[in-house]
Order: structure tokens, then sequence, then C-alpha cells
């Protein structure tokens, strides 16, 4: 049986990772702003992470999108934020996690990061952290997410996480002169609970 001591911990600590934290993604000006910043102003984030036709940014359709997403009812939806350096101040956002809602106990990944919050690690460290929520907390059976082909830093990072590279959709959009795939991953909770931390957790 688990303590109150080691559930109060738990709680205590179920929104922070090492260097992040994460807070409600909703419908407000600071979170129409964040989905701005992470996906719809950056033409390249957008361009790596979107099958769609490029389009100019529009900071209509980004709000229309966010509330879209938010109206889906996903299993979760937060912003990746840096912790408040002081305790009038609110975290800094640098970026989201989306886990829509598929099968019955089974979810798939929407993320970005803003441009500047890239190449830092935030997205290895998020992933784990939602990894970890999903299956010690929302009971979740299987998590996927996907990669456009040409996003090769996505492709790699999955895999490195421990998802398990499923489909492959050749050849099924169209991206600046040519056909490209995507990349489907999957990761079921057994796959989760052999993951090297987790055994090392358990011994």
């Amino acid at each position: 049986m688990t303590s109150m001591q080691a559930m109060t911990d738990s709680f205590r600590n179920l929104f922070k990772s090492e260097r992040l934290v994460y807070t409600a993604l909703e419908d407000t000006d600071r979170c129409k702003d964040l989905w701005w910043k992470a996906v719809h102003s950056d033409v390249v984030t957008h361009g790596l992470i979107d099958a769609g036709q490029p389009s100019p940014p529009s900071r209509v359709e980004s709000d229309k999108a966010l509330v879209q997403a938010l109206g889906r009812n996903p299993h979760l939806a937060v912003m990746i934020c840096l912790p408040a350096t002081a305790a009038d101040q609110e975290p800094d956002p640098v970026g989201y996690i989306i886990i829509n809602k598929t099968f019955p106990r089974s979810g798939s990944y929407n993320l970005s990061f803003m441009e500047e919050h890239q190449n830092k690690g935030y997205g290895r460290e998020a992933i784990n952290w939602s990894v970890d929520y999903a299956f010690k907390w929302g009971d979740m059976h299987r998590l996927s997410i996907g990669a456009l082909s040409y996003n090769e830093r996505a492709l790699h990072l999955y895999e490195s996480i421990g998802f398990v590279k499923e489909s492959h959709l050749r050849k099924c959009f169209y991206m600046n002169g040519t056909y490209h795939d995507i990349v489907e991953f999957g990761m079921l909770k057994e796959d989760w609970e052999k993951l090297p931390r987790n055994v090392a957790a358990k011994e």
C-alpha cells in the first residue's frame, strides 16, 4: 500500500520535471500568445510539423485553431514553462503539449516549442514527463506520435525516448515540389514499463 506521504509528495511534484513546470493550456490571451508564437507565427516551425499547404501566418486563424484543439476535449493540454523566478511572476511559456483522444485509453500527440527555446532538451524532458503522466495518472494504454519524414530531429528524438516505429505513410503529402512521407510511432504501457529509467526505479 502506498503511504500518505508518498502520495503527498507525488501530488506536490505532479506538474513539474527537472527544469520545467506544466500549467493548463486554456482559451486565454496568454495561451493564445504562446500558441501563436510556438506554431503559427513561425513559418519554419509550422512547416516542420504540419503537412498542410503553407499559408501566410494569421493570428485570427491561430486563435481559432487553439479553440478547436481544446474543443476536442483532449486527455492532456498543458503549457510547457520555465519556472517563475520571483513570487509575483508567472512561469515563462516555452511550448505546449496536447494528447488528443483517439481510441479508448489511447492518445496522439500535438506539440511544439517556440523557436528560441528549441534545441535545449526541453522537448525530450517534456515528452518524457507527459508519457509518465499519461501512463501513471491517466490510465492510458497506448500513445502515438508522428513526424514528417524530413524532420530528422523529431524522428531521432521520438525513437530515442522509446517510441516504436509502427508505420511509414509513403508520399502522402506534397510540399515544395515533391511528395513526402509521414512516420508514425507508438508506445504501449508495457513498452513504457520496460524503459531503462523505469526498470531502474523498481530495483
